[in-house]
């Protein structure tokens, strides 16, 4: 889904953007906390509703392509809420603005951010040579603390494009 405009009452000084949320499941041996950035595992579904409903921590493979390579594709979310039990049920933000975990120390308004590898945060979008990032996230306010979770612009179905970088 893309990001889709809330309707307002009268006139509304800027954009609001409509949440999208799931309550998922945790993989196996698996917890998080509120702002941690999660990736649905795609093989798992749910048979009876068949619907893809297991959050994972995210691989490079589903966020970062070499050259001519594509993404494993996947959908990614934010926790919105701290889970202690292991593959216990966590609510999650897939759309909308919302805290994400962010392990970049040098991040401006307005920049692109993906996820990182098993740390479960968002960093600057950026790639090695003849490669391609998946960016999911703009930054809202600037940050130079080590995985502060701070406000953000999420859409971890389509994205915000691709980060891609020149072979030369």
């Amino acid at each position: 889904m893309s990001l889709i405009l809330e309707p307002t009452q009268g006139v509304a000084p800027g954009l609001t953007f409509a949440s999208q949320d799931a309550t998922m499941r945790l993989a196996s041996g698996l917890t998080c906390v509120k702002g941690d950035i999660l990736a649905v595992d795609m093989d798992t579904v749910d048979s009876t509703r068949l619907v893809n409903n297991e959050v994972r921590e995210p691989v490079t493979a589903d966020f970062v392509t070499a050259s001519g390579g594509a993404f494993l594709r996947t959908f990614f979310c934010v926790a919105l809420e701290t889970q202690t039990t292991a593959a216990g049920p966590v609510r999650c933000r897939f759309v909308g603005e919302v805290d994400a975990k962010i392990a970049s120390t040098s991040v401006a308004v307005g920049e692109y951010l993906s996820p990182t590898n098993t740390s479960r945060a968002l960093t600057e979008s950026t790639g090695a040579a003849g490669s391609g990032t998946c960016n999911v996230a703009l930054a809202r306010v600037a940050n130079t603390t080590a995985n502060a979770v701070v406000r953000v612009l999420f859409n971890g179905i389509n994205g915000f494009g691709t980060h891609l970088t020149n072979t030369t």
